[in-house]
């Protein structure tokens, strides 16, 4: 480096050093604690000031060979520390099956807590490996946020989180009894996440605070989801689920006070699964998801804002060919079940989220097109609608060498422009971006 660019940097490191110690503090709170820490040897008055943060963030994933080093780091910090109240303890831990993690997790979530701690998250590097939630926050009045990844919970353990708004669960078993216990001990809570879950068959929601729940992809670990899981949550405004829920079917039971719901997830054949062939279990369980997605037509119709991913309009695997045989035997029995009394006199915005990617050419060249019949039903329905938007990825096929899903879902806009509609003020827009 010249002098001059020696000179540069120095009057740079002048400059921050002037700053006042309350915001070179708050600057290395945003920093990871590992490089707050070591930041603190630029300069002797910046020596102490990584004692005062009150947001850490110790992530262990490059710790897989040197777990004692991580541990060293953790009680380091958290012994010199001074501050009286942590606004956010981010503790990401590594994996090694030969490392108890349990006392030192306790003893630094006892520190935590004891500084009235207000956001956690608390997760695993692996997550082919479950640790207990500490004892210690399972009684945190202080905590606003939780985000925990394989987390068990003691059966003995009392919930009371008093003042959490906001709960994420990821890669989490918990079964029936867990989950009215976490909600019961929850009063205040608005929101909850969760992801990668199993174990339960039935989500009650009977606070009038938790307005927002969102699903996302199921576990199926321990084995196949013989039983739908059932959603009671009559104060509940915004749903999403999303995600791969193999066979796992979500059955909307009370959702009346839905305002958005967003269901892009996607469903796969019980004999992908399995690995077997057979038509009538095959044909039994995809009759089983066009029930659900008429159930679900009829539980959101007071809706104002409906996301829908490709498999709500198709109701099949494009895998599957036994369904598509299934589908090309009684096709005409499918289209009689569209029609319904059904008005959405509320839904003002609807959005296909068409992300389809086998070939529309090979699989659905006979015509076979449901996301156009289903769009028909919601033109016709939606008496208030202001805006139909088809989403696509732009892409080039693998099977037939073109843009066949863009050129179809540009299609099938221009052919809803022609189609009958009940509201007079609606724009049909299509929306192509490249592949994320």
């Amino acid at each position: 480096m010249s002098t001059n660019g020696v000179r540069e940097v120095e009057k740079t490191l002048d400059r921050i050093s002037k700053l006042p110690d309350a915001v070179l503090i708050q600057i290395l709170s945003l920093l990871p604690t590992k490089d707050a820490v070591a930041s603190c040897v630029l300069s002797k008055r910046w020596r102490y000031l990584c004692n005062s943060i009150d947001n850490f963030h110790f992530d262990g994933c490059s710790y897989y060979n040197n777990v004692e080093n991580f541990v060293f780091l953790v009680d380091h910090v958290l012994s010199h520390c001074t501050c009286s109240k942590i606004k956010k303890f981010q503790l990401i831990l590594p994996y090694n099956s030969e490392w108890n993690f349990d006392l030192s997790i306790s003893r630094w979530m006892n520190f935590a807590v004891e500084r009235k701690v207000e956001d956690v998250v608390l997760c695993l590097c692996d997550d082919n490996f479950t640790f207990e939630l500490p004892i210690s926050i399972c009684t945190c009045s202080s905590l606003i946020t939780l985000d925990w990844s394989c987390c068990a919970i003691d059966k003995e353990s009392v919930i009371q989180w008093k003042s959490l708004k906001s709960l994420k669960l990821n890669y989490v078993f918990i079964d029936n009894d867990d989950l009215a216990k976490i909600l019961s001990g929850c009063p205040a809570l608005e929101t909850l996440e969760l992801s990668l879950f199993e174990g339960f068959r039935r989500l009650e929601i009977t606070s009038s605070n938790l307005k927002r729940l969102s699903l996302g992809s199921y576990w199926w670990f321990y084995g196949r989801a013989d039983e739908p899981l059932e959603i009671i949550a009559p104060y509940l405004q915004h749903l999403e689920i999303s995600g791969d829920l193999d066979y796992l079917k979500c059955k909307l039971v009370n959702v009346s006070s839905l305002v958005t719901a967003t269901l892009t997830f996607n469903i796969t054949c019980i004999t992908e699964i399995e690995g077997f062939a057979d038509e009538d279990g095959c044909s039994d369980y995809h009759q089983g998801f066009r029930n659900l997605v008429l159930d679900y037509l009829q539980k959101l119709s007071y809706a104002t804002e409906l996301t829908i991913g490709r498999w709500f309009a198709e109701f099949n695997d494009f895998r599957c060919q036994l369904e598509l045989r299934y589908l090309d035997k009684g096709r005409h029995i499918i289209l009689q079940s569209w029609i319904s009394n059904t008005v959405f006199p509320n839904l003002k915005n609807v959005t296909f989220d068409a992300c389809i990617y086998e070939c529309r050419k090979k699989w659905f060249g006979g015509g076979n097109d449901k996301l156009f019949e289903l769009s028909v039903f919601l033109l016709k329905n939606a008496t208030a609608l202001k805006k139909f938007v088809i989403v696509s990825k732009r892409r080039i096929c693998r099977e037939c060498s073109e843009s066949c899903v863009s050129q179809y879902l540009s299609g099938l806009a221009k052919k809803l422009l022609d189609s009958p509609r009940s509201s007079k003020k609606l724009l049909i827009i299509y929306q192509e971006s490249a592949l994320d």
